[in-house]
Order: C-alpha cells, then sequence, then structure tokens
C-alpha cells in the first residue's frame, strides 16, 4: 500500500504479514537498539493500547498493509506533519548535517541517559534511559519509586525532555520540587550538576546523551 508522507497520531493500521491492528502513537521514533535509525511510527497494539515498553512497535510508511481510520487533523497537525515530513525525507537523502538537525530538533526524539544521586547517600542510586517522559515518586508504578519516604509524594514530579533538553515539573506534590535550592512553579531546565530536592531527599543530577 503507498502512502504519501505520514499519517496522524491515533490513526490505525493493519501492518503487512500481521493480522493484529496498530495504533499510531508517536512520530519520528529513533530505535533503542540502532539509535542512528529512525521510524516513521511508534505504535502500540489495538485495542489494547501500552501494554509495557517491550511490547511497542516501530515500523515505517511501507510496513503498513492496510489502514482503518485515519487519526484527527487541524490546520496545526497538518503543519507540524509538514515540518515532520519534510525532516524525515531530509535526513534520509542528506544525512544529519547542521541544516537538517535544526529541522528536525522538534521533531526526533532525543534520548539522554539520566543518573540521579542521592547526595546524603550515594548508594541510593538511580539511572534512566529518558527518551519521552517519566514519573518519580513513592508509588510502586513510578519510573523512578522513591519508596519509605512519605515526604515524597505518591506521584512527585515527572522529567521530560523539549527542543532537545531536560526539564523537571512538579506534579502537585505535597512537598514541592527545588532545583538548586529554588522551589520550583513551572517546568525548569536540568543539567549535569544542578540537585533536584524532592521532600527531604536531594539528589545530584548526572545527564548524557
Amino acid at each position: 500500500m503507498e502512502i504519501n508522507g505520514l499519517l496522524p497520531i491515533g490513526s490505525v493500521v493493519l501492518l503487512k504479514n500481521s493480522k493484529k491492528k496498530v495504533m499510531v502513537v508517536g512520530l519520528a521514533q529513533r530505535s533503542a537498539q540502532n539509535p542512528d535509525r529512525i521510524y516513521d511510527y511508534v505504535g502500540v497494539v489495538f485495542p489494547e493500547g501500552f501494554l509495557d515498553a517491550s511490547k511497542i512497535i516501530l515500523f515505517n510508511n511501507n510496513n503498513i498493509d492496510q489502514v482503518f481510520m485515519v487519526g484527527y487533523q487541524d490546520a496545526e497537525e497538518l503543519s507540524f506533519k509538514m515540518r515532520m515530513d519534510e525532516a524525515l525525507r531530509k535526513l534520509r537523502t542528506e544525512g544529519e548535517d547542521e541544516d537538517t538537525t535544526a529541522l528536525i530538533r522538534d521533531v526526533v526524539p532525543t534520548r539522554f541517559h539520566v543518573t540521579l544521586v542521592n547526595e546524603a547517600n550515594p548508594e541510593d542510586k538511580h539511572e534512566i534511559e529518558l527518551s519521552n517522559s517519566i514519573i518519580i515518586g513513592r508509588k510502586p508504578v513510578c519510573d523512578i519509586v522513591l519508596e519509605n519516604d512519605k515526604s515524597v509524594s505518591r506521584k512527585h514530579c515527572r522529567l521530560f525532555i523539549n527542543e532537545g533538553l531536560v526539564y523537571v515539573e512538579d506534579m502537585g506534590s505535597t512537598n514541592g520540587t527545588s532545583v538548586n535550592d529554588t522551589k520550583i512553579l513551572e517546568a525548569t531546565e536540568i543539567r549535569t550538576g544542578d540537585a533536584i530536592a524532592m521532600g527531604r531527599k536531594r539528589f545530584i543530577v548526572s545527564i548524557q546523551k
């Protein structure tokens, strides 16, 4: 099946040699195993949705056999998709030079290796690959779990990437989140060497691509 351009998020497709439908949940995704390779889409099985990270599906237009539904489109989505189509076209035909990097900065996710080291207890260390957004808190379902400390809320804060930079944002926690001893009221950029405090816990940040 020939598809011109990218399908919008929310589209439901059937891949070649597959019997299970897939819903598009993201565009222009790098492979964790091969970061130099970029796929048109990331998807989840339909109708079950996201089950766990091992069940996501990376695929391209040429892997699609049938389109069952095209996701929601408006002027903003169409403008965004046009920029992404151009970014992917240039990336695949000309390589990732400075102009192409600038073009894809907002549309191709960047991956970071983030380490949080407890300032008071360096053995309390948390490492995670950040490609989208992670949640830190006391609740077991969080990506980084800070258990046995009630000064940390169940879902305390989140780390996320925006325009190639890493940010921390409080999630309405009881005791707040601070960066370098300043309580944050909005999403705040963090860099290697910064200190993030969540309740009574204070962590030194290390960020590497």
